[in-house]
């Protein structure tokens, strides 16, 4: 790699306390790997190592379990998957990228602006439901997955669509922990569209 682009990329992560940055292939294999990284790795009390641990599993299944992939890989549809991990401040950043079909892009959409839409209680009543009948409800909306990220982080799901052809689109989700006793320092708050530029940089 060039260095121009090598030094590019270090100005982007050099406030990071923590971070990982993986682009690639991915399998259920990567994600033990990817939780031992964080746990010993991230320096926070045990609690919340746990709870990013289990948002770092989730995001990253997220990417196995449901990304599409095309028939005939083209130039333009050729768009690897990214999953990364941030620490900056106070505050903790899980984001991936899927490509995913365009007719499921107003579906899914939809259930994330309904996850969002819910209170702590609301949540947690949704995750019930789900557990007890074996469905989400319509006001729910969205998987376990998704209902579980949105209650562990407390904070509400970032997500974005990029349209890449008439078939796909690349699909930007990002989850925001701040460490429970502090405020987030606006200079190092890291946006949906920060990620999206540092994915694009690295294509």
């Amino acid at each position: 790699m060039h260095p121009k682009i090598l030094y590019k990329h270090f100005t982007k992560l050099e406030s990071d306390h923590f971070g990982l940055v993986y682009m690639g292939e991915f399998d259920d294999e990567l994600t033990a790997t990817l939780t031992r990284i964080s746990e010993t790795s991230i320096e926070e009390p045990k609690l919340i190592k746990k709870k990013l641990s289990f948002l770092i599993v989730e995001c990253f299944q997220n990417i196995v379990r449901h990304a599409d992939k095309p028939q005939l890989v083209t130039r333009t549809n050729n768009k690897p998957r990214m999953f990364l991990v941030r620490n900056t401040g106070h505050d903790f950043y899980i984001a991936s990228t899927n490509l995913i079909n365009n007719d499921k892009k107003e579906r899914l959409a939809a259930k994330l602006k309904i996850i969002n839409s819910l209170g702590k209680e609301e949540l947690k009543a949704e995750y019930m439901n789900a557990l007890a009948h074996g469905e989400i409800t319509d006001k729910g909306g969205g998987g376990l997955g998704l209902i579980e990220m949105s209650r562990k982080s407390e904070c509400k799901l970032e997500f974005d669509f990029e349209f890449i052809n008439y078939f796909f689109s690349v699909f930007y989700m990002q989850v925001h922990v701040a460490v429970r006793g502090s405020e987030t320092n606006t200079e190092s708050l890291i946006t949906l569209n920060n990620t999206r530029e540092l994915y694009n940089a690295m294509l």
